[in-house]
């Protein structure tokens, strides 16, 4: 194994800890954050934790230029789960924001759900790297 490809194995496992490690922190915040009784505090904390989340997807899809053709291939496959789970978790937002009366922190759980398997989504992805 050449310096370089030692160094470029090195950068991929620093990377996927990073990634790793936001991860850990966005998805429990979701966990730990309970509805409470205002809806757009509720919604205003998801929202800006789900636009972290999309930027982490962002800057992995820019760092996947320099994979090679073969993981670059899976990762492409993988990113493309990922949006849909990205979307599907944008939807159950959306879901509470237009509940109405008090029926928005029974849609918690499913809100839940769609960061669950859109974090699955991320490390897996990561792990291409």
């Amino acid at each position: 194994m050449t310096t370089e490809t030692k160094d470029r194995a090195f950068k991929g496992r620093q990377y996927r800890q990073q990634i790793m490690d936001k991860l850990s922190v966005e998805t429990s915040t979701a966990e730990t954050f309970k509805p409470g009784k205002d809806k757009d505090s509720y919604l205003k904390v998801l929202d800006e934790n789900l636009e972290k989340l999309k930027s982490m997807i962002d800057d992995m899809k820019e760092k996947s230029i320099n994979l090679e053709k073969d993981v670059k291939t899976e990762f492409e496959k993988e990113t493309k789960k990922i949006q849909l789970r990205y979307d599907e978790a944008k939807s159950r937002l959306n879901d509470i924001r237009q509940s109405g009366g008090e029926s928005w922190t029974e849609l918690h759980e499913g809100v839940l759900t769609a960061w669950r398997d859109l974090a699955k989504g991320i490390k897996s992805a990561i792990s291409k790297f």
